[in-house]
């Protein structure tokens, strides 16, 4: 299989795929969680990505804020807030990462051989899967040819039209 129709597809969404996880980016520092900036995380893949700190997601408090009276020894303290105490609160929770990425389908056997696919996926410390955006997933419209274009470009459009907010809001509502 020739790599280069794939490599052309990356090249080309790249830069786009940094302006559509700045704009989740942007929702989740708007409700105030710490982030970092998008950046390419493809080293043998082709992933975007941007990190979240630890925090508790009843009430916003960052675990371990750059600030005297919080360290990792010495974290949030749930008993300040009347929410921490809850089940599944931000104990377990280390902070998370959200990319874009673009798979390949020769990766999983599927055809086509030159089929790509993009999905945006929060996933927690540990792995834990908190929000997912991967469209046509487990059936056989999951894979476009990189080779065709305008196919790929519907395939993006799926992930350019998500709604930020509504991204963040899943990733929080699953935390609580």
């Amino acid at each position: 299989m020739s790599m280069g129709s794939v490599q052309r597809v990356a090249g080309l969404y790249a830069e786009q795929a940094l302006a559509v996880l700045e704009k989740i980016r942007a929702a989740f520092e708007e409700r105030g969680w710490p982030t970092t900036a998008p950046q390419d995380e493809g080293t043998d893949d082709y992933r975007w990505g941007f990190s979240i700190e630890p925090q508790c997601p009843f009430c916003g408090e960052v675990a371990y804020p750059r600030s005297a009276d919080r360290t990792p020894e010495r974290p949030h303290n749930p008993a300040q807030c009347p929410l921490c105490g809850e089940e599944g609160s931000w104990d377990a929770f280390g902070g998370l990462a959200v990319t874009l990425s673009m798979g390949l389908a020769f990766e999983y056997g599927d055809e086509p051989e030159d089929g790509i696919t993009f999905r945006i996926d929060a996933v927690a410390e540990g792995g834990r899967i908190l929000a997912q955006l991967a469209p046509y997933n487990y059936t056989p419209e999951c894979w476009v040819s990189a080779s065709d274009p305008e196919a790929v470009e519907e395939r993006f459009a799926l992930i350019a039209a998500v709604d930020p907010f509504e991204f963040m809001e899943t990733v929080q509502g699953v935390m609580t």
